[in-house]
This record gives structure tokens, sequence and C-alpha cells, in this order.
């Protein structure tokens, strides 16, 4: 994708399944789905965001087979995005938020923009409330909203696998936004680790061509040596075996 007002990201999400046993490795070995996510830059449908702007990234990034799809608060997934699950082959896996604060979601005060959403949403899909939480939320918060968003829309649709993504840049170590430090509060690891009974699989974003964000290097290191991945990795994996 060409344009100074969007550019096209390969998002790599690392895909714990929680029906696995896995060990806490200290170097992650990690199940991967490469998922091509071409975004404005308000992530809005429009603008970029399209399915033809997938296709593009097909032609030089392989064959990829789920399409990311960002959109605005209590948005249903867009015809365009159907259109690219339903005909292309571009499994669709939908980001979606509400108009409710995570609170008010916890409390039910949003079920219907999630029962809408859900139900729109093909067999095999995948949909993640409020990917990237920690910047906006707690922990405490965060896994509350999504229990309650679990059990909603697999209620409105149980064929849409329901997934959790979480940001890499806060599991950076010393992070102050994912701690570590055994003093209590609501964003400890095991505050944002949403149980595996509402969970069906747990993802994390990692980005390249970084430089435009000004969070990540531009030059990674691999997936299975980065200290955020592993970071989360671990905390994940020790979830999944027990």
């Amino acid at each position: 994708m060409t344009g100074a007002t969007h550019r096209s990201l390969l998002v790599v999400v690392a895909v714990v399944l929680v029906a696995a046993a896995l060990p806490a490795p200290a170097r992650a070995s990690l199940p991967t789905l490469a998922v091509g996510a071409t975004t404005s830059a308000s992530d809005t449908v429009g603008s970029g965001n399209t399915c033809a702007g997938f296709l593009d990234e097909r032609t030089h990034l392989g064959n990829l087979g789920i399409r990311r799809v960002f959109a605005s608060a209590g948005q249903l997934p867009p015809a365009d995005a159907l259109t690219c699950h339903n005909t292309y082959g571009g499994t669709l896996w939908y980001s979606f938020k509400t108009t409710c604060t995570p609170t008010a979601v916890a409390s039910g005060g949003c079920d219907t923009q999630i029962q809408n959403i859900a139900a729109a949403m093909p067999a095999g899909s995948y949909l993640t409330y409020h990917h990237e939480p920690e910047n906006d939320m707690t922990g405490v918060q965060f896994v509350a909203a999504f229990q309650h968003v679990y059990q909603v829309a697999k209620a409105a649709n149980a064929a849409v696998n329901i997934v959790p993504i979480y940001m890499s840049y806060q599991w950076r170590p010393g992070s102050t936004h994912v701690t570590n430090n055994g003093t209590g509060g609501d964003d400890e690891i095991q505050d944002w680790i949403v149980p595996a009974a509402y969970a069906d699989a747990y993802g994390l974003d990692l980005y390249w061509q970084a430089s435009t964000r000004g969070s990540e290097p531009d030059d990674p290191v691999s997936v299975s040596a980065d200290p955020r991945m592993i970071r989360w990795y671990n905390a994940f994996a020790a979830l999944a075996s027990r």
C-alpha cells in the first residue's frame, strides 16, 4: 500500500492454544499465525483498511491466510471484510471495541453491541475485544470485561473463536503496565491473564517496520528470542500446562 494516510504492517500474532499442555521454555518456541493487517491512520474502515489492500499484501508477503480488521466502537464487521473471508479465503480476525467503559462491559452495559457483532461473524473467524488493552485499563478490569464478552459472544455465535490480544510493548521487562514485583495492585502478570475457560487461544501483537510507531526497533530479534515475547509466552504457557 502507498500513501501518507495509511501504512501496511505485517503483524505476527503468536497464538498459544489453551487445549495444549505446553512447557514454559526459557526461549519461546512458538506456533504462529502470519496475519495481514492493513490499517488506516485512525484504525477505521476505509482509507486503506480494505480487502484489496490485504490481497496486495499477499503479492508481497505470500499467501496470508488471516486478515486482521480494526473498526470504530460498536461497528459491525464491514461487508468488505465478510467478502474477503467468504470469497478470497482471508479468514476474518475482527478487533472491536464497544461504546462502554470496560467496567460497564463487565456489568452487561453493551451486551446488545457484543451480540450483534458476534452474530455477524462467519464460522471459523476470530473475534477480539479491545486488542492491546494494557494502555487503557488495569488487568483486573480487562479480565472482568473479557470474560463477560466471551460469554455473551459465544451465546450469540458458538462458531467464532474469541481470543484476547496483548501488546508486546507493555510486556517488555520493566514495564509499569504489566508488573511482576509482588507488590500487589491490579496490573501484576496474573491480573492480565484471562482464564482458559474464557479464551479459545491467546495472542500477542508484534510489529515489523516499527519506526513509524516509535516504540520497537526497526531490526527486531527473532520472535523466539524477543524478551517481550518470552515474558508473555512463559506466563501463558504456564497457564496452559495447568
